[in-house]
């Protein structure tokens, strides 16, 4: 079992590597993603941070993500692809968003940036990313 994790470790960091380095070949994209709280509703639920799914587009490829969901009510949606569960892959989208955010391709308001800021630290940035890959080797999220 160790060494399916230490495999799965490894696999993780070079694809998390190799999406840093294609971020900063370039990035673009737009994000569908609610902008605004009606706050009419009266619903506290994911529904109100992220209503669409985010399509980011690097080095000439497409992905679209999500909505992203917060599958512990924590606040913070880790499950970044929606698939309904928290794995490397979100870690690995959340980088591609976060260099997609950070180079202008992606706008997102407050709210969901505070909802992608893994580590708590007030920025969204690749540090997110690396503490939600993190906590997929650790079981934390399981």
């Amino acid at each position: 079992m160790a060494g399916t994790k230490d495999a799965a470790k490894r696999v993780g960091t070079l694809a998390l590597a190799a999406l840093l380095v294609v971020s900063m070949v370039g990035a673009s994209g737009l994000a569908a993603a609610k902008t605004e709280m009606d706050g009419d509703n009266g619903d506290d639920g994911d529904g109100d941070v992220f209503t669409d799914e985010i399509t980011v587009k690097i080095a000439g490829v497409t992905i679209t993500l999500g909505p992203p969901q917060d599958p512990n009510d924590d606040g913070v949606f880790e499950d970044v692809t929606s698939d309904g569960q928290v794995n490397v892959i979100d870690g690995v989208a959340h980088a591609g968003l976060v260099a997609a955010v950070s180079q202008g391709a992606v706008d997102l308001n407050e709210e969901q940036k505070d909802a992608l800021d893994v580590d708590g630290d007030g920025n969204l940035d690749f540090q997110d990313s690396i503490a939600l890959a993190q906590m997929t080797f650790s079981g934390s999220m399981q």
